[in-house]
């Protein structure tokens, strides 16, 4: 058992100088961190002021350059070249276009189509026309091409040739021919009398050698067209394509002012296949 001889006064005055000292180490924390804050402070000042000098500086700089450049622009020999780079930029930027076009087309042109020219040309600033023309074997695939070129992004419309029939036909009777035999498009009737019959054959026979027909095995340079049995057919896609290419004759000739674009007109470009 302890026994607390101390007085109560003297364990008063202990805590009493206690709490001063520690009073006495937050007093002189605190200032040692103002001054720090004062420091670091005025040094953050210092450098934005720096900072901001050497910016106003660059902006006057970027400034007067600027209205340098204004006043050169102004001048007729600068908007001259000016218009002259513009007009260069435009006509070279538009021998790609076609090209362009042409590949992207050629990617919905059905393989059993088989192309003997490709051409395109505006109509006006909105829309252009693609006409083809290639060779169909049968009137399913005449059916079927139009369904493959209403494929082509932005078309509006496809129109087409009219498909020549050589399918053979019963001819409508006539007093020498009274059975009705099939013949081809452009033949005459057969009469049922053999011997008339005979010599009508004979008159209306091909020779079986080669004829150049279509100039398959002719010259290789020139385009093969359609084989007996096939027909040439051509297609007009209307499709939204602004395909008109600078004017220089206009653009150069038109008042000049500063960024005058290129004028555009229309053109047109083809290509045999």
């Amino acid at each position: 058992m302890k026994l607390n001889l101390l007085p109560t006064k003297v364990k008063q005055e202990g805590a009493l100088t206690g709490a001063w000292i520690t009073f006495g180490v937050l007093t002189l924390i605190g200032v040692v961190v103002a001054v720090l804050m004062i420091v670091k402070s005025n040094g953050d000042l210092s450098d934005a002021s720096g900072h901001l000098a050497d910016q106003m500086q660059r902006a006057n700089t970027a400034d007067t350059t600027s209205k340098q450049a204004d006043a050169i622009m102004q001048s007729q020999n600068v908007g001259l070249l000016t218009r002259n780079i513009s007009l260069a930029n435009s006509m070279q930027a538009h021998c790609s276009v076609y090209p362009q076009l042409y590949n992207s087309v050629r990617g919905y042109i059905p393989s059993f189509f088989r192309l003997t020219s490709l051409g395109a040309a505006p109509i006006d600033d909105t829309t252009s026309t693609i006409t083809m023309t290639g060779v169909i074997n049968n009137y399913q695939q005449y059916a079927d091409v139009m369904l493959a070129l209403w494929r082509i992004p932005g078309t509006i419309s496809v129109s087409r040739s009219e498909y020549q029939l050589n399918n053979s036909y019963v001819p409508a009777l006539t007093p020498e021919d009274q059975t009705g035999r099939r013949i081809k498009p452009g033949e005459s009737n057969l009469p049922d009398d053999p011997l008339a019959r005979l010599a009508a054959m004979q008159a209306a026979a091909k020779p079986d050698s080669f004829q150049n027909i279509g100039n398959f095995g002719g010259d290789p340079t020139l385009t093969r067209q359609a084989m007996p049995n096939a027909t040439v057919v051509t297609i007009q896609v209307t499709l939204k394509k602004d395909l008109q290419t600078p004017d220089p004759r206009a653009t150069l000739s038109s008042p000049l002012s500063t960024g005058t674009p290129a004028t555009t007109t229309a053109g047109g470009s083809g290509a045999p296949l």
